[in-house]
């Protein structure tokens, strides 16, 4: 958490800085520009200056005389004030810097020096052209320096027009002076002259073209409307230049000397209004933008500023704040275990009250529909003699006892893929085959569960009775169809005639006796595991008559024999119970594995009963153990003779 809100926070400080340290590059770029512009200006100014003095001086050396002589003087003098008024002397701003340019006053000194000699008239007029003009190249190649070095990028164009200007404004001030030269010696006398002229004129033109490119501010000259005599400077300008460029004079003429320094003087003054109507334009620019970058650094240092104050109440309020997330996330984990073993406990509730899947489909609130299944073993069992058990046991007593006995019939039934379906007092109601299907091990699984809780109750011991519990078993295989029924204490119920018919094998059964219908026996009996007997058929109320059969056990070698049967399971009349008023037994053929009687035919008479050892009321045996043959059985029926009563043994199949 505290990470989470210090990222933010110096996310925050960080482009804060940044935007500060923009704001402080910018205003240093705009400081340096200012300063660039203002020593632009001060150089400007002494370059305009030297310029006139230049040219006063080839107009001195040109006609020699007082006017001209008190005109230079002068110059001198406005030549030394801007001089002194420059606030600095960039010596590192140029390279090749002379012994006389590394100082203010060395160069006071030299260029104090020339005009002495002046004096004396040690100069021609080239060479004072010379003097100065390498003077004004130094200075100009200062202030080109300067401007370079300049990095404010929205003012760039009006720099760099500034500097066109300038430079236009020095290459007028050598026009004037080589065009002053041409008309007082009545044309140039050297030819380098000539182009050192046609030079300048060029280098001006380009000059001038750039300033009115980067610059509206620049306009042809024609267009500032200056007159002189009634017609446009640029008019008057242009026909002195094609008579120097044709060389079209032939004598000379210091009046027109005069008259060209005059026109180009004021021409060179044209310029310079224009140089400072862009440094204006510039201070203007710089101006505004210096308060518009104030602004924002002043915002930009209280957000900042702000920040930081701020900060340690935020981790304050984050430390406590997280420490209560804390302290109520541990009661929420704590909160939340106990809620999912309480949900875990009621899960465990409701997949034992329905099948899972149910469950889980009335959970998500979705309906349950009904199922068919095809065929499903049914298990019923109730405990024998309970009506007494709860005449005899306290109600408390009576519940303890069936507690005890269906809890470990819950656990035995763990091991089986079986489905305890519901118990209704002592009924026990279990079913295999659903809700997942099985193919047809359902069968098996409940033969095998039936035999288990036999097992389990012959040796179970109760503390509130000492009767030995005995179960009766009845199973029935068959379709059925289940569904969730209602919405207040749903349950998961199981539908059709196979439940019925299952509870019927039950209430017809016997004690310690699992009781099969016809459709179960046939599904274990193909399993050939498990002792089964024939029962015979039964009047099953509701049913009709019905073909039933014990289970008593499992056998490797398959349905039990004859022989075994007799000895072992075939129950006497005194020791079986009666059935009830409703079920009354029919004698039939018992039913064991299949065993194929003796075929000899007897020679006794028919007529009489067949018990056990023989023939009831007759003479001579069949067989050694009294048993007769399918043909002797033909014989009794031969003729349409009335048939005689035969006792016939259980466990032989007929």
């Amino acid at each position: 958490m505290m990470t989470l809100i210090l990222l933010p926070t110096l996310a925050l400080i960080s482009i804060s800085a940044y935007f500060l340290y923009d704001g402080v590059q910018e205003k240093m770029d705009r400081d340096h520009t200012k300063s660039v512009m203002s020593f632009s200006i001060e150089l400007g100014s002494l370059v305009h200056t030297l310029q006139a003095e230049r040219d006063q001086s080839v107009l001195y050396l040109s006609a020699i005389g007082p006017e001209t002589k008190t005109f230079l003087l002068r110059r001198y003098l406005e030549t030394d004030e801007a001089l002194d008024v420059l606030s600095e002397w960039p010596v590192n701003l140029s390279t090749n810097q002379l012994t006389h340019f590394t100082t203010k006053r060395s160069f006071q000194k030299y260029i104090s020096q020339h005009r002495n000699e002046l004096a004396l008239l040690h100069f021609s007029i080239l060479d004072e052209l010379a003097f100065y003009t390498d003077c004004l190249n130094t200075m100009m190649g200062w202030l080109y320096n300067a401007m370079k070095e300049t990095r404010y990028s929205t003012l760039w164009k009006a720099v760099v027009s500034y500097q066109k200007v300038v430079f236009c404004k020095e290459d007028a001030g050598l026009e004037r002076a080589l065009g002053t030269y041409f008309f007082s010696q009545g044309g140039f006398k050297e030819p380098d002259t000539y182009d050192w002229y046609n030079k300048q004129i060029n280098i001006f033109n380009h000059n001038f073209g750039a300033a009115q490119n980067y610059s509206n501010l620049v306009k042809p000259i024609s267009h500032y409307d200056v007159l002189r005599e009634g017609v446009n400077l640029s008019v008057i300008i242009d026909g002195f230049r094609q008579q120097i460029q044709y060389r079209n004079i032939t004598q000379p003429s210091l009046r027109n000397a005069i008259y060209w320094f005059d026109n180009m003087t004021l021409f060179i003054d044209i310029l310079l209004e224009i140089q400072k109507s862009i440094a204006q334009m510039i201070f203007k620019q710089l101006k505004s933008n210096q308060n518009s970058t104030n602004g924002k650094n002043v915002v930009t240092v209280v957000i900042i500023i702000g920040v930081i104050v701020i900060t340690p109440f935020v981790m304050k309020a984050v430390v406590r704040l997280t420490t209560e997330i804390q302290s109520y996330a541990i009661i929420l984990a704590d909160k939340t275990k106990k809620l999912n073993r309480e949900k875990k406990r009621t899960d465990s509730l409701l997949y034992q009250m329905m099948p899972r899947q149910v469950a889980d489909q009335l959970k998500r609130r979705k309906g349950v529909t009904a199922e068919y299944f095809k065929e499903v073993t049914i298990f019923f069992s109730d405990i024998v003699g309970f009506t007494r058990f709860t005449a005899e046991l306290t109600p408390m007593q009576v519940v303890r006892v069936l507690n005890e006995i269906f809890t470990l019939f819950d656990e035995r039934i763990e091991q089986y893929d079986v489905y305890k379906v519901e118990t209704i007092g002592d009924s026990y109601m279990v079913a295999s085959g659903l809700p997942n299907r099985n193919g047809n091990r359902h069968a098996y699984e409940i033969a095998n569960m039936s035999l288990d809780l036999l097992s389990c109750c012959a040796g179970l011991e109760l503390s509130d009775i000492t009767d030995q519990i005995q179960l009766r078993i009845g199973l029935h295989t068959g379709p059925v169809v289940t569904g969730v029924v209602g919405s207040k204490l749903p349950r998961y119920c199981v539908f059709g005639d196979t439940v019925n018919t299952a509870s019927r094998m039950e209430t017809s059964g016997h004690a310690n006796r699992i009781h099969l219908s016809q459709t179960t026996y046939k599904i274990l009996a193909k399993a050939g595991k498990y002792i089964l007997q024939r029962r015979g058929l039964l009047v099953i109320k509701g049913k009709g008559q019905m073909m039933t059969h014990w289970l008593y056990g499992h056998s490797p070698e398959g349905i039990i024999q004859p022989s075994t049967c007799v000895e072992e399971f075939c129950i006497s009349p005194e020791d079986d119970e009666a059935t009830s008023d409703n079920e009354q037994e029919v004698p039939e053929l018992c039913e064991g594995k299949d065993t194929q009687l003796p075929k000899k035919k007897s020679t006794t008479k028919h007529g009489g009963a067949w018990g056990a050892q023989g023939r009831v009321g007759g003479s001579t045996d069949y067989n050694s153990m009294g048993l007769p043959t399918y043909e002797d059985l033909q014989q009794e029926f031969k003729d349409g003779k009335s048939p005689p009563i035969l006792q016939l043994k259980e466990g032989y199949d007929y």
